[in-house]
């Protein structure tokens, strides 16, 4: 566990770091999984969604804490329909 707080420390915008933390998300110590989330939450980390959605299934704090980036991730995206198109072509009707 002291490793994943090292790196969620002092490793911001480090890529290395992020697929670390990332690694750790799957660690079978709830403490590191949430060292770990906590960290790439700071970090505003993407393309952890997989992960999150695998560990918000959990029935624990690292899971509802899971769910909570997961939400704010998606937020941040911004509603589909507020995406402009291409030029020339008409966005899509679902």
């Amino acid at each position: 566990m002291a490793a994943a707080m090292v790196l969620s420390a002092v490793g911001k915008g480090d890529k290395s770091v992020e697929a670390a933390l990332t690694d750790r998300l799957g660690d079978s110590d709830g403490g590191v999984r949430k060292v770990a989330l906590e960290g790439l939450a700071e970090f505003g980390a993407s393309g952890i969604a997989t992960k999150l959605v695998l560990l918000s299934r959990g029935n624990d704090e690292v899971a509802e804490r899971a769910a909570q980036v997961l939400a704010q991730q998606g937020a941040a995206a911004g509603p589909r329909s507020a995406r402009k198109s291409p030029p020339g072509r008409s966005p899509r009707v679902a």
